[in-house]
């Protein structure tokens, strides 16, 4: 009687044995894309602060959990797996470019960010309060594994911000008391408008 009521779990056990087994095969593509698209970006942004360009930003729209099953490391970024665009200042004016792996958009499109960069400095305090958030408090309200993504960096010669947004935070309520969360919803909103 006791071994026959452990055959279900040890039937279940070994499933498990076996998910846990495959799923970095399921995030091994995924993750070598993202490693090459980086490469591009880094090398970009390391070019432009040869230049002497201190104010950059680059904006993600990126999906997590999102399944690679191709070995041409090109369709799920036609879909918009991972689009990356660098902004920059040079001279007072504004700089796009895009980087959608493997394509890069070899155009510099001129755009306007002040309104962006305004709304940054008036809530840097609430961007900020993320940070603070867990120095006092380990847990988030959970996010789905499979989720859509927008991340902001802002860099400047002597600061660094990163503020993610996913689109769980942007639709769910709960996450509203967060101080961080609806300045966040705004700066994502500028960023693209602006870039489309």
């Amino acid at each position: 009687m006791l071994y026959t009521s452990y055959k279900p779990f040890m039937k279940n056990y070994t499933l498990i044995k076996l998910i846990i087994f495959l799923l970095p095969i399921t995030f091994w593509g995924q993750n070598d894309l993202i490693s090459e698209s980086t490469k591009d970006t880094e090398i970009f942004i390391s070019e432009l602060r040869t230049m002497k360009i201190d104010t950059i930003l680059v904006y993600k729209e990126y999906c997590t959990g999102c399944e690679i099953t191709s070995i041409t490391k090109e369709p799920m970024y036609e879909e918009g797996f991972l689009n990356t665009h660098i902004i920059w200042l040079k001279k007072g004016k504004a700089f796009a470019k895009k980087f959608s792996y493997p394509n890069i958009d070899e155009k510099e499109n001129q755009i306007n960010i002040n309104d962006i960069l305004n709304f940054f400095y008036e809530h840097k305090k609430q961007f900020n309060s993320r940070k603070e958030y867990f120095k006092k408090h380990q847990f988030l309200p959970p996010n789905p594994v499979h989720d859509y993504y927008e991340e902001l960096t802002i860099m400047t010669q002597n600061d660094k911000t990163l503020i993610t947004l996913s689109k769980n935070q942007k639709t769910k309520d709960l996450w509203l008391k967060f101080s961080w969360i609806p300045p966040s919803k705004k700066i994502m909103e500028l960023i693209r408008n602006e870039l489309n």
